[in-house]
């Protein structure tokens, strides 16, 4: 059991599988580059001895912490839902429940960073830790979202005041190892429409990347809506945007 779920077992169930999410080789190699970068100062200055503590101490104090924290996003399938990380103090990890997932929508695709294209989003604005690298991918419509505090389970509001949302990540390993994972604990669930994922959900597709071409090619996305803007949200949809802004 992951610590950061230890205490809320009554809520997500038991954890049946581990997935480390994606991240690309240029995250990976800039957490080990920078260090070599930032000392090289010392190697060209210095004694070899110096230098060579030098880099150690800031490997050291760099990489290491990134590397671990990077390491620390991961998803597990419980029996009862979905748990997304990173499982680190301080971080709430987000949880899906299956019965709040629509299984017709559930889609593997084999090169998600056409998502970024097609939205016109950074890596960053993403907010998904989708990389212009990222190749393996999941997507789906779930009903509610929420996060894991203190053994409790706190629902997004602006998820509920909008009536669902689209979640989409990029993990390791096979499709057909998630899906296979996935599918008998939606079925356990009674997650209508569970029996057919395997088969609407692989093999993997492809996203074109084409100008928004994301809302019609992902199932489960809304419909956009015309001219609709944010002082049209439910006020309590608003807020919760605010907040969030506020907190950078």
């Amino acid at each position: 059991m992951s610590p950061s779920l230890r205490g809320a077992e009554h809520l997500v169930g038991t954890p049946r599988a581990q997935f480390r999410r994606h991240y690309s080789a240029l995250v990976w190699a800039v957490l080990w580059l920078v260090p070599l970068l930032l000392a090289a100062p010392l190697v060209a200055t210095g004694s070899p001895g110096a230098a060579a503590i030098g880099l150690v101490l800031v490997w050291l104090l760099a990489s290491l912490p990134l590397t671990w924290f990077l390491r620390r996003h991961r998803m597990i399938l419980t029996d009862r839902a979905i748990v997304m990380g990173p499982f680190a103090p301080r971080v709430a990890p987000t949880v899906l429940f299956h019965a709040d997932i629509d299984a017709s929508t559930i889609r593997t695709w084999s090169n998600l960073r056409a998502y970024l294209r097609a939205a016109e989003l950074s890596a960053f604005e993403s907010g998904e830790m989708i990389t212009p690298l990222s190749r393996l991918g999941v997507t789906f419509r779930a009903r509610r979202s929420g996060r894991l505090q203190d053994g409790r389970l706190v629902e997004s509001d602006i998820v509920a005041a909008l009536g669902g949302t689209i979640e989409m990540f990029a993990l390791t390993g096979s499709a057909e190892r998630f899906v296979g994972a996935l599918t008998p604990l939606l079925v356990a669930a009674r997650v209508p429409g569970a029996a057919d994922v395997p088969r609407t959900a692989l093999p993997p597709g492809r996203l074109s990347g084409e100008k928004d071409s994301h809302r019609t090619e992902i199932p489960g996305w809304p419909a956009p809506r015309p001219g609709e803007r944010f002082e049209d949200l439910p006020p309590e949809v608003q807020e919760g945007i605010r907040r969030r802004m506020s907190k950078g």
